[in-house]
């Protein structure tokens, strides 16, 4: 197990120092304190945080045909628009919001009038009236309605044994002309 470890030791103080030679050149002696491990860290880090950011920016074009698909479809017309008119846009919504705002605040400060006790009683006894009212019109509309279906009823009576009675009276007249015809029929013969 040692002996793995010392030829792994090794390995990477070879690599190290070709690394050295690669980057100071022959003349490795001339620097007095080369830092090559923490400048290879620190490129190594920087390398990973390209890498990270990198990654961000794949997920960031991944969404970006979703956002493309959604802003086409509801949102094209506003997006093709030169910048004065939104503004312009903006600004004519700003004004309709602060408009709006202040007939919020009217509301707000009037709401102790229609909160009131002299309102409320008022108004409820107005209904209370007009309840009443309606409710004796309903009462009075539903005899009408009774009477008529009633009345109704009786003019469809009527009529059912008006049509009964002329059916039967014309079967009497077509049973008396058939044996009128029949007895003309055997005179001739």
């Amino acid at each position: 197990m040692e002996g793995a470890k010392l030829d792994s030791l090794s390995t990477l103080e070879l690599r190290v120092r070709s690394l050295e030679r690669l980057l100071l050149g022959n003349d490795m002696h001339c620097h007095k304190n080369p830092t090559i491990i923490p400048t290879i860290t620190k490129l190594a880090t920087k390398t990973k945080e390209a890498e990270g950011s990198n990654n961000n920016l794949k997920q960031v074009y991944a969404q970006l045909g979703d956002i493309e698909r959604f802003t086409h479809m509801c949102h094209a017309d506003a997006l093709e628009k030169p910048a004065d008119v939104k503004i312009a846009y903006i600004e004519a919504s700003e004004k309709q919001l602060q408009e709006e705002a202040k007939h919020l605040e009217n509301v707000e400060r009037l709401k102790w009038v229609l909160d009131s006790e002299h309102l409320r009683t008022r108004i409820t006894s107005n209904l209370n009236v007009k309840l009443l009212q309606v409710s004796e019109r309903q009462a009075v509309q539903k005899e009408e309605v009774s009477k008529k279906l009633t009345q109704t009823k009786q003019l469809v009576d009527n009529y059912n044994k008006a049509i009964s009675a002329v059916s039967t009276q014309f079967e009497k007249w077509n049973t008396i002309l058939s044996r009128l015809e029949e007895y003309q029929q055997v005179v001739k013969e």
